[in-house]
């Protein structure tokens, strides 16, 4: 089973990936019309996005002390 990261960790990594995955994006796509190029860049960017949202709740589902916390 997963377990739960930190928040602030979780971030670090989700940063760390999404860069390395831009990075080697525009390091293979370099042939085509800059304009395509530019937007299936973005399409991946928007996945990513979606992926982070729907993996941090999935992370913060698995907070052991999300019942113990007082957050308002």
């Amino acid at each position: 089973m997963a377990r739960f990261v930190a928040v602030d960790e979780a971030m670090k990594l989700h940063v760390a990936a999404s860069s390395a995955s831009l990075e080697l994006f525009d390091a293979m796509a370099t042939m085509g019309p800059k304009g395509a190029i530019a937007s299936v860049r973005a399409e991946l960017q928007g996945q990513i996005k979606e992926a982070h949202t729907k993996y941090a709740a999935m992370n913060l589902g698995r907070d052991p002390m999300k019942s113990v916390r007082d957050d308002y």
